[in-house]
């Protein structure tokens, strides 16, 4: 009997998980599985570590969202969790608050466009496994060293400065004394970025050298619990209940170390791969910013050029017909004499 309601309560569960994600708008996309981090979008969602959470809380300064289109996060997927979220009615400005506000919060799935022009909802997410719906996208929070929280600022500060030049070239009148002493301060800001980059290079060094141990560590744990499987499953001497539970036992130890090499797989993905890429990215739109400042300043300068051009003609036309007499007047009218 007992069995029973378990198996109508789990169906029931399973029901309303999956109405909670339909939407009027049109019908879900195929779900699949990508619980790993390193299946299904890496590249997106390699930074996560599931499994290990901060256990501080963290303010929007030091928070980084890697936003994943069209996936929810599905491990806590169960009835009451559904049933909350559909009336959470939180947006995602909302949504992440409360995401920075819980310590076992690692990211939130939100209803997105395809949703329409219903009340939003959200879901705030415990692990990486995830699930793939057209009415979601996934926001993962990645947290932010100190270092890369003085990157980002000296990366702002510098490009105040290049809108104060372009204010010196085009526009001088609106430069005050604090503005011209914030751009003579340049050389000193691009030295200080350069340290910090090499700062946060060498942390992630670090970083990368420790993941690549960690990573060892779990493919020489994994090796050892396959071998001891197989000399356990080979021995037919030893007694049946011993022998299942000891097999368990080997693939839930190989399964945590699987998913600890997947995280470390993960990470090691985003440093190796991800993190230069988004330094070429945000190279790439410096570089973009200053070539379109450039090409403003010509465009302004172009025609100024043409309309003082245009003024000389006309200046020197007169000069050529000008009389003594007419050149006398017009001196007089320049100096103001009488």
């Amino acid at each position: 009997m007992l069995f029973a309601w378990a198996l109508l309560i789990t169906l029931a569960a399973a029901r309303v998980s999956h109405q909670g994600l339909q939407a009027s708008s049109g019908p879900a996309e195929n779900v699949h599985d990508s619980r790993s981090t390193v299946r299904g979008g890496a590249a997106q969602t390699a930074f996560l570590r599931s499994s290990k959470v901060d256990a501080t809380l963290h303010s929007a300064e030091d928070i980084e969202w890697k936003h994943v289109k069209q996936v929810y996060c599905s491990d806590n997927w169960d009835l009451d969790h559904a049933v909350q979220a559909k009336e959470s009615k939180a947006d995602t400005k909302t949504c992440k608050q409360r995401c920075l506000d819980d310590r076992s919060c690692i990211g939130v799935s939100v209803t997105n466009a395809n949703w329409g022009k219903r009340d939003p909802w959200c879901h705030l997410c415990r692990s990486a496994a995830t699930k793939t719906h057209q009415n979601f996208d996934t926001y993962w929070k990645s947290h932010l060293s100190p270092l890369m929280i003085k990157e980002r600022q000296l990366e702002t500060e510098l490009q105040d400065v290049k809108d104060i030049e372009y204010d010196m070239c085009r526009s001088p009148e609106k430069v005050d004394a604090e503005r011209f002493k914030k751009a003579k301060n340049k050389g000193e800001l691009q030295d200080q970025l350069r340290d910090s980059r090499s700062k946060l290079r060498a942390e992630e060094e670090k970083e990368l050298d420790k993941l690549q141990t960690q990573k060892k560590h779990f493919e020489g744990e994994i090796e050892q619990i396959e071998y001891k499987y197989e000399k356990v499953e080979s021995d037919s001497d030893m007694d049946p209940k011993e022998k299942r539970k000891t097999l368990q036992d080997c693939e839930s130890r190989k399964s945590k170390n699987k998913e600890g090499k997947e995280e470390c797989d993960a990470r090691l993905l985003d440093l190796e791969v991800s993190l230069p890429k988004r330094l070429l990215v945000e190279e790439a739109e410096n570089l973009e910013h200053d070539i379109d400042r450039i090409n403003r300043l010509e465009k302004d300068l172009a025609k100024e050029k043409a309309l003082k051009e245009k003024l000389l003609q006309k200046v020197n036309a007169r000069r050529k017909q000008m009389g003594k007499k007419e050149e006398e007047a017009f001196w007089a009218d320049w100096l103001n004499l009488d």
